[in-house]
């Protein structure tokens, strides 16, 4: 447990000021970002938009919008890169050869790098929540018509949502960290990942009943359902895409271990 520990401090000191942090981190400011400017700009049309009394409470409106926008398309591409990048630290600085020459075991080395990307995707939800939630109080600070100083917000709603995605984002996390692992460069790896998702998102675009097989579409289907009528039949394939995420993510963490393992070039 102490190597793996050790092991682990090693890996996170190697991603500072590394690009996959700051994907994460402008990845998380680049909508809220967006969506300030424009509540700054046109000030009166959102002031009218979040007072109406039909969109329920300001800030669960807001932060709903907030997560629909990324869901589909720019979430699954923030987690493609940064788990695509984390393994590259070691083809950027040629020492691969370093690294399985040391005493540590093969195990110790792949599960403490992509537990690294789990807390990079982690991280960019923490400041995704933060963002967002910062967006709508330096609106009000200028313009008191908006109503978000005098309406409750619920963070662990939000801390509850993030999780969610986090749980659908895994068979990403896992198979493109996979991939960035078999391929020394990391083109590929981001290369095939962006493929895929455009592949899942223009399944989904065309209505076809079986993209809960596409694990890169998981997300753009919750958030579909999401604003469709709760029904059993809507429940049932909202499981249906959880149950595939979650053997989606053993199969692809345990087809990543097993290839390094076994990989007799390395």
């Amino acid at each position: 447990m102490i190597p793996f520990l050790k092991n682990l401090r090693a890996e996170f000191l190697k991603t500072k000021r590394t690009s996959a942090f700051w994907i994460a981190f402008l990845g998380a400011g680049f909508i809220p970002f967006i969506l300030l400017i424009a509540m700054l700009a046109k000030s009166k049309n959102f002031i009218t938009q979040m007072n109406n009394p039909e969109i329920g409470n300001a800030w669960t409106s807001f932060m709903n919008n907030n997560w629909q926008v990324t869901a589909a398309f720019l979430m699954p591409m923030v987690v493609i890169c940064c788990s695509s990048l984390i393994a590259q630290i070691e083809v950027k600085n040629n020492a691969w050869k370093q690294v399985f020459a040391t005493p540590i075991s093969v195990t110790n080395i792949f599960f403490s790098k992509f537990l690294v990307v789990l807390c990079m995707v982690a991280l960019y939800f923490i400041l995704f929540i933060i963002f967002c939630s910062l967006t709508p109080l330096i609106a009000n600070t200028f313009f008191k018509g908006y109503p978000f100083f005098k309406t409750s917000y619920d963070i662990l709603y939000q801390i509850k949502y993030a999780t969610h995605f986090f749980i659908l984002l895994l068979p990403i996390m896992a198979l493109q960290f996979w991939l960035s692992m078999r391929f020394k460069n990391f083109m590929a790896s981001i290369g095939l990942g962006i493929i895929l998702l455009i592949g899942s998102i223009t399944a989904v675009g065309m209505g076809w009943d079986k993209a809960y097989l596409l694990p890169y579409s998981h997300t753009m289907q919750i958030q579909l359902f999401s604003r469709l009528n709760s029904g059993v039949n809507n429940v049932d394939k909202r499981n249906t895409i959880y149950i595939a995420s979650a053997v989606y993510s053993v199969l692809f963490t345990l087809a990543g271990y097993i290839d390094t393992l076994f990989k007799k070039e390395r």
